[in-house]
């Protein structure tokens, strides 16, 4: 009978290997293709917000109002903090402040705010800034948007190329890489790195490459030498974490700074809002305190040599590790490493209870902390704005972290703790270490590579609203570098695991066989009997001593070296992701479908007011429905001929109910360049309650030819927008 090395290597092999590999390929691109923002389940998943973005105002970004406004009204898509959110009304050309500075964010929606406007005002054009700071994630944001006030026979000329007052506040926070935004994403993209590598040093001790949970002699001296190394990093990880959170803290108060203009937001009253006014600030102190806890329980465990397993080790077990060498030569070749990675995902849920039980109380003391520190950054970050669904968000968000660092975190350990750990092997049990491939990572490392890409593309749809954005928008091309990425660092994996290591453990046997060969020479021993009986004798066969082979050949040492080469490039790929991850966070605000602050407006001859635009009173021309998500949007034109064009806008709900209160903008695009809207967005009025759900105003067509005419609508309570198109030729 084979034995089952035998069995693994026949056809029965490439007979189990070929349908699982297709299976699970089929699988990934099944579940990848179902959560991109276009899928059948894209309703169903969260809306998250990126930064307090403006998703409607009154009056409305480059609208034209013929009665004076009383108030600036703004609604924004995440909770605001009111000590450090600001809202003023300026004339576009004096830059003379027409608000009364009474600037409020509502107690009873604190996505509101609103300042009131000063009496008598004259006609012309205003500038709307604002100075936000979420109270979800603590980002800034300042912007703004320019609207026209022409009272009825007044010739007002439409404003072009409005710029920010000199000297006061500036344009940050949706994307624009300025001196705060800059170090607000290093500090993040450190901490990020820290936490990962951290967590998953945890997580190696625990679960991969535990001293005391092995019998090989190779895995468990790599073991106790990893452990010493892991074990010094820890704090200086530990207590930079904290250091890089503390630079968040002061990255916000420089965006603060260059927002308002105003030096003084270096203060400890700015902090204290900023830490005790938000949501991100009430997170951070938990972030602050977990890691704190950590440092100390590391410092103290090293200090008194507390064990963080049940059963520890001699103080002599790295040594006596690196003295045993039982010569296992089971080192498994591509197919048989290959099927027991595989057949390790399934036995996980026991190696990860069995991992647990083995933990002291001081090391699940510390897996408490890593928990409740990934919690924290989870409720600290954009998902916690989902308000719809929030739970589904935030375990989304929770999952991929841990798997981060089950992965990228565990990339980092092998390149900064295990790889230099294994200069205290010899070369035949470093190669081993290698060849071994130590395949509790293995299959740990597929689970969480397979849980990245599914939690990631679930968090793509919920930022997204359409395909569009991932070319049109810098989050959109900072999450495409990032996928070409997490791609690459898949490609290496499966390069190093399943080719170079193959080859090296092939290596390794074959030399192993070859010493054997020469230490077995079968010696005939004539062994005559003392007895002194003549043609009597016997031939034994001495047992072969084990052999000892520490010196490589150099295809080995050649294919060792590459494999720890490949292992540190895949670390710094990892190194690359987190940047993306913190430049999308940087990015975030380009997502936002309101007109900014400095927006050139349409070069339109003068407006001419004489009263409110008025719906259509004859017959449309043009009249067609189409489905906007769950609602129905009705789009009316009185006239499809170049110029201006009366425009009526019905929007109904799922049960087919007009839908007041809501917002909507109506873009145009030639549809030979839809990507490149006219103009700006014009925001229609709400016509009232004699006609609930309809919305009217006027939109001007500049050329004849194929236009694309883009409705989006925002329901109230709703944190964005959904769209729908319609194709038109204008003559």
């Amino acid at each position: 009978m084979r034995s089952s090395a035998q069995v693994w290597r026949g056809r029965p092999a490439r007979r189990h290997l070929r349908p699982l590999a297709l299976a699970a390929i089929c699988g990934a691109f099944l579940a990848l293709a179902l959560m991109v923002p276009a899928s059948p389940f894209a309703g169903t998943l969260p809306t998250a917000s990126a930064h307090s973005n403006l998703v409607k105002a009154d009056p409305a970004p480059d609208s034209t109002v013929t009665v004076a406004p009383k108030v600036a009204h703004l609604w924004y898509s995440e909770a605001l903090n009111p000590t450090l959110t600001k809202v003023r009304v300026l004339d576009s050309s004096s830059y003379n402040q027409v608000d009364k500075g009474d600037s409020i964010v509502f107690k009873s929606d604190a996505r509101q705010m609103q300042v009131s406007i000063e009496d008598n005002l004259p006609a012309g054009n205003y500038l709307v800034l604002f100075t936000t700071q979420s109270a979800v994630d603590g980002h800034v944001t300042s912007d703004g948007y320019v609207f026209t006030y022409a009272p009825p026979g007044s010739t007002v000329q439409a404003a072009t190329n409005v710029k920010l007052p000199p000297g006061g506040a500036s344009k940050t926070g949706n994307g624009t890489l300025d001196a705060p935004t800059i170090a607000l994403t290093i500090t993040t993209w450190l901490s990020f790195v820290l936490l990962a590598f951290w967590i998953g040093g945890v997580i190696w001790e625990t679960w991969v490459l535990a001293p005391g949970l092995t019998t090989d002699s190779s895995l468990a001296a790599a073991a106790y030498a990893a452990e010493r190394r892991f074990r010094r990093l820890a704090p200086y990880a530990l207590g930079l974490l904290i250091a890089a959170d503390v630079g968040i803290i002061f990255a916000q108060m420089g965006a603060i700074a260059l927002a308002t203009g105003q030096s003084n937001a270096f203060s400890f009253s700015v902090a204290g809002n900023i830490l005790f006014g938000t949501r991100f600030g009430q997170f951070w102190w938990v972030r602050q305190i977990v890691a704190a806890a950590a440092l100390a329980l590391t410092l103290i465990s090293a200090r008194n040599r507390w064990q963080m397993r049940q059963a520890p080790a001699s103080a002599a077990g790295l040594e006596e590790a690196l003295l045993a060498d039982d010569g296992e030569a089971g080192v498994p070749d591509f197919r048989q490493a290959l099927l027991h990675t595989l057949g390790d995902v399934r036995r996980l849920p026991h190696r990860l209870a069995d991992g647990l039980r083995h933990r002291s109380w001081v090391g699940r003391a510390e897996l408490a902390l890593a928990l409740v520190l990934i919690v924290a950054f989870t409720l600290s970050g954009h998902a916690a704005s989902s308000d719809d669904k929030a739970l589904i968000a935030n375990t989304v968000d929770f999952v991929h972290l841990i798997a981060n660092s089950a992965w990228v975190g565990g990339l980092f350990y092998i390149s900064l703790v295990l790889v230099p750990a294994l200069t205290r092997l010899n070369a035949r049990q470093r190669a081993r270490v290698l060849a071994l491939g130590l395949p509790q990572f293995g299959a740990l490392a597929i689970v969480a590579a397979t849980l990245l890409a599914s939690t990631g593309s679930l968090s793509t749809t919920v930022q997204l609203t359409s395909i569009q954005q991932f070319i049109t928008t810098a989050y959109g091309w900072t999450l495409l570098v990032k996928i070409e990425l997490f791609l690459l660092m898949v490609g290496i994996s499966a390069y190093h695991a399943f080719i170079l290591r193959p080859q090296l453990a092939h290596t390794l046997v074959a030399a192993d066989a070859v010493a054997a060969a020469r230490v077995a020479t079968p010696q005939l021993v004539a062994a005559g009997s003392r007895k002194g009986r003549k043609g009597s004798s016997t031939a034994t066969l001495e047992a072969p001593t084990r052999p000892v082979n520490d010196r490589l050949p150099p295809q080995a040492q050649a294919l060792s070296r590459r494999i720890s080469d490949w292992l540190f490039w895949e670390a710094i790929v990892g190194l690359a992701v987190l940047l993306c991850v913190a430049l999308l966070s940087a990015f975030a605000g380009t997502l936002a479908v309101t007109p900014t602050a400095g927006s050139v407006a349409s070069s339109a001859p003068p407006v001419v007011a004489s009263s409110p635009t008025a719906a259509p009173t004859g017959p449309a021309v043009f009249t067609k429905t189409q489905k906007a998500s769950t609602m129905g949007v009705t789009l009316s034109l009185g006239t499809t001929a170049v110029g201006t064009n009366a425009i009526t806008v019905t929007v109904t709900d799922a049960k087919g109910k007009p839908l007041a209160g809501a917002a909507v903008v109506v873009l145009r695009a030639l549809a030979a360049t839809p990507n490149t809207p006219f103009g700006t967005g014009v925001q229609l009025k709400e016509t009232g309650k004699a006609k609930p759900g309809q919305y009217t105003g006027t939109m001007d067509v500049v050329q004849p030819g194929a236009w694309d005419v883009t409705v989006k609508v925002l329901a109230p309570n709703a944190d964005q927008f959904v769209q729908t198109t319609f194709p038109i030729t204008f003559k």
